[in-house]
């Protein structure tokens, strides 16, 4: 493999000179390759990584996730699951604005938008799982 040719850039004195390796420039909201950050990743990626839902991280209660009663964690996983149940029948895309749109219209038809986060948690999980109950029965076929 002796027979490597690297780019040189010849400048206008006719001479050979070594081409730096330059960086692309990052551009806001942007991934280079090897960066793991948090706003790049679906919700799915991000609850994967972090050991904890987007929806934590949305609605600020990251930093208290752990210490949350068992039925706040019960409805965190109940709104993702449906979240990715949507996604996986093409319904939703898996990104980020996809999943605030959806929350904020799961706020809109369970009229909780002004509530404390946890109640707002707990009742929109109730009504996925009365929508989950009542498609059972085969009263709401888009759910």
């Amino acid at each position: 493999m002796s027979d490597l040719t690297f780019r040189t850039k010849v400048d206008s004195t006719g001479e050979n000179t070594p081409v730096e390796n330059i960086a692309p420039e990052k551009k806001e909201g942007a991934v280079l390759s090897g960066d793991k950050k948090d706003t790049e990743l679906s919700p799915e990626l991000y609850s994967k990584t972090e050991g904890k839902p987007y929806l934590a991280k949305m609605l600020g209660i990251e930093n208290v996730y752990e210490d949350l009663s068992p039925e706040v964690l019960s409805a965190t996983d109940t709104i993702e699951e449906y979240f990715q149940s949507l996604v996986r029948k093409g319904k939703r895309a898996n990104d980020k604005t996809s999943y605030k749109e959806f929350f904020s219209y799961l706020e809109n038809i369970v009229s909780v938008r002004n509530q404390p986060v946890l109640s707002k948690l707990e009742k929109i999980a109730d009504f996925i799982k009365t929508i989950q109950k009542a498609k059972e029965y085969g009263k709401y076929k888009n759910a």
